[in-house]
């Protein structure tokens, strides 16, 4: 992944790119929140990753200051870079449930269509 920036820390969380296609589109992606135990609006002190050299030791070392819950992104994108799908996901210890699967349909135009959006992984509504 050059010139892709693999994991984000900032005073959110963790923001995570996974795999990106042969064009650079992103296939997977995660994010984990801070974890706000005592104050809601203290900073996040992420002075324990200045000494890692790898991104497997930034992890460990990060684990302390994230939810448990992670929210996963896989989408899905056609020969013209327009996404076709995507679907979200938390994972956590307890394993994962897929939270909103999303298709998107195109007309002739190359402009969005229809949208099929499946709320808590429930049947599709198409709008």
């Amino acid at each position: 992944m050059r010139s892709r920036a693999v994991a984000v820390y900032d005073s959110a969380g963790l923001t995570a790119t996974g795999r990106c296609d042969f064009k650079g589109n992103v296939l997977d992606s995660s994010r984990s929140f801070a974890s706000f135990t005592a104050n809601a609006h203290q900073t996040v002190d992420w002075s324990a990753l200045a000494t890692v050299t790898t991104p497997a030791a930034a992890a460990a070392a990060a684990v302390a200051q994230l939810e448990d819950e992670t929210l996963t992104s896989a989408s899905s994108y056609d020969a013209l870079n327009r996404i076709l799908s995507e679907t979200q996901s938390s994972v956590t210890a307890n394993g994962t449930q897929p939270l909103r699967p999303t298709t998107i349909g195109y007309d002739e135009g190359g402009l969005p269509k229809t949208m099929s959006v499946a709320v808590r992984a429930r049947r599709p509504s198409s709008t």
